[in-house]
């Protein structure tokens, strides 16, 4: 009807408060493009930082708000290293990646200016796209069966243990073989991979399906945790890491509790986690045995501060957008987007061989030099680069916008308890974090087999009912 078409229309407004903050962001683009020195451009992302902060402790995300939590993981991925050149802060930084000894000056300025510039439109994309309001209005009336959504889980746990049995041992034999390019490939490892996060994704739909039972709630958010634990000892932190942030949005979430208690326990889970990252990172590469290490630990835990050694380790993403900068369009021409076209033949099996047809083009690193890309990541940043040059910039607010259209759909799901747009939408939050440091195909594998797998596995127990 007339009415609900117009109860139903998307409202583009902006507040004063949002007008201002783009306002000082563009003139933070500006003094971006003309400063020349490491200093302002590393106060200038601490500033951009400050007014995502404010934003968003003033929207309907709040603090804890997924795309918040992307920004910073960019800014920690990308600019770690000049916030511990700038204030010298004691951090422990991987000698073959560190920047401010490895790179000549003007190479680390040119890509600390595009970054902060791209992640300066990134923010004004948020703030512009959390003017949209949604008026459709909650049927209060509607139920929503949480049996689905555990059958869903129960499905999801099924699929994906075996993949997950067969990860953890890979990652372990790698581990004990002492090759940690090993166990970064079998993150990485296409389809098996996808699949074994199944696993995870099943026990993320439990919780949800188990919210009245905290006491079973917690148990599966325990064991979420403890899986994440053997890639983690083996070497690769990243990605159990971004699991491990989005299982406590979840966690937090169904319990309904957001006090201030609840801040703290969040502040001690991060901090220990990163310590504990920490630790992994700098023992990985010493070759002492476990006892040796357990003897050491408390030593290590009192000299070094886990905050600082998350920029040190997190931060060599630069290395990626550098690199980009320094080789395209020099050594290998533009991907003009077809780093995204490309992505989505990757979504089924490499039966035919096309992988290594379009490698180039959807692993970007794969264009540098051989002795460039060893144990080289990924970059959303560097990859946003290789496709469009300065032109990325711009893109940012669209990427922005995309970000925060998504969330809002999350957040508007959680409160009107539609668990299967939940559970659809969270795989992709885990992949939204991962790209700070990864690539693009990463996003369609997991939407296409997710949505698949959701819709199947409804038809099949034919429960189509509305959510």
């Amino acid at each position: 009807s007339k009415l609900n078409f117009y109860e139903r229309r998307v409202l583009v407004t902006l507040t004063k408060k949002q007008i201002y903050l783009i306002s000082i962001l563009f003139l933070l683009l500006f003094a971006t493009l003309c400063c020349n020195t490491i200093f302002f451009i590393t106060i200038i992302s601490l500033v951009q930082i400050a007014i995502a902060i404010i934003f968003f402790k003033t929207s309907k995300q709040g603090l804890f708000a997924l795309s918040l939590i992307f920004l910073l993981m960019a800014y920690i991925t990308h600019l770690g290293h000049f916030y511990i050149y700038t204030f010298e802060l004691n951090a422990d930084v991987p000698l073959y990646f560190d920047t401010f000894r490895n790179i000549p000056i003007f190479e680390i300025l040119i890509s600390g200016k595009y970054i902060t510039m791209f992640l300066n439109t990134l923010t004004i994309g948020f703030i512009i796209g959390e003017s949209k309001k949604n008026k459709t209005r909650v049927d209060k009336n509607k139920t929503y069966n949480l049996n689905a959504i555990k059958k869903i889980g129960y499905c999801f746990v099924i699929i994906g243990f075996i993949f997950e049995v067969i990860k953890d041992y890979q990652l372990i034999r790698g581990y004990l073989s002492g090759n940690y390019l090993t166990t970064t490939t079998i993150i990485q490892s296409g389809v098996m991979n996808t699949l074994a996060n199944f696993f995870l994704y099943g026990l993320l739909c439990l919780m949800i399906s188990y919210q009245e039972k905290k006491t079973i709630l917690r148990i599966y958010y325990l064991i979420f945790n403890f899986t994440l634990i053997i890639p983690m000892l083996s070497g690769n932190r990243l990605n159990a890491v971004m699991f491990m942030v989005v299982g406590a949005f979840l966690y937090f979430k169904l319990i309904r509790k957001t006090t201030l208690i609840t801040y703290v326990k969040l502040f001690l889970l991060g901090y220990f986690l990163i310590l504990f990252v920490n630790i992994i990172a700098d023992f990985r590469v010493s070759g002492l045995s476990y006892i040796e290490i357990l003897k050491q630990l408390p030593e290590y835990v009192l000299s070094h501060s886990p905050l600082y050694d998350a920029l040190g380790e997190f931060g060599v993403t630069d290395y990626s957008v550098i690199y980009c900068l320094r080789c395209i369009p020099v050594m290998k021409d533009f991907g003009y987007g077809l780093s995204y076209i490309c992505s989505i033949f990757t979504v089924l099996p490499d039966v035919f061989g096309i992988n290594q047809i379009i490698e180039p083009f959807v692993l970007f690193t794969t264009n540098f030099p051989s002795n460039y890309a060893s144990g080289l990541g990924g970059s959303f940043i560097g990859e946003i680069y290789y496709n469009f040059s300065y032109f990325g910039i711009p893109i940012g607010i669209l990427l922005g916008m995309i970000v925060i259209y998504y969330e809002n759909k999350l957040v508007y799901a959680f409160a009107t308890k539609k668990w299967i747009t939940v559970i659809m939408l969270l795989p992709l939050c885990v992949m939204l974090l991962i790209w700070t440091r990864g690539y693009f195909r990463d996003f369609i594998r997991v939407f296409v087999w997710n949505t698949l797998l959701i819709y199947l596995i409804l038809n099949f127990t034919k429960k189509r009912r509305r959510f």
